[in-house]
């Protein structure tokens, strides 16, 4: 697996990393959960606490990778995106919480599977998928600041996170 660690909590943020990966390919929006067997593709990210699983979003070149695998689980009666097996980056944003007056923020990431297991053989991804993904790591490592000590150290750190940990906020327990 292949991941990219970040505190962002804006939206214009969080959209400008998707605007940037639009600038090659079509980039969609897809819910990993949905209660129908269409997928729920979505143009731009949704607002903060809109609605259930509104942080975690997939991002989906619809140009070159063939359309995500949405399946049905029974025994919680909704269809998901299986991740390991579709050409998806999986994008978590960071949601804010309160402990007791307390504000904290969760960890943000974006992750793929770079190989995949077919029957036996485990396979490296297309190099496509591949690089969409290095784009946006690429981006956020551009666009944040990679703090070298503190509690979140080696986590790369956007303006909105700054000004939210100047202001008291702190990490949550990750």
């Amino acid at each position: 697996m292949k991941k990219t660690h970040f505190y962002m909590l804006s939206l214009e943020e969080e959209q400008g990393l998707v605007d940037h990966l639009r600038q090659d390919c079509d980039i969609k929006i897809v819910f990993k959960r949905s209660f129908t067997p269409e997928l729920d593709i979505r143009e731009t990210l949704p607002a903060r606490n809109s609605g259930a699983y509104w942080w975690c979003s997939l991002l989906w070149d619809a140009d070159h990778s063939p359309s995500p695998i949405n399946q049905y689980i029974p025994t919680q009666n909704h269809y998901i995106i299986d991740e390991f097996k579709s050409e998806v980056i999986h994008f978590d944003r960071c949601a804010i919480h309160d402990k007791d007056g307390n504000p904290w923020i969760d960890i943000g990431r974006i992750a793929i599977d770079h190989k995949l297991w077919v029957g036996n053989e485990l396979i490296e991804r297309p190099k496509h998928f591949i690089a969409l993904f290095e784009k946006a790591r690429k981006w956020i490592k551009k666009n944040g600041v990679r703090n070298l000590e503190g509690p979140y150290e080696g986590i790369y750190v956007f303006p909105s996170a700054e000004k939210f940990f100047k202001e008291g906020g702190s990490v949550g327990p990750n």
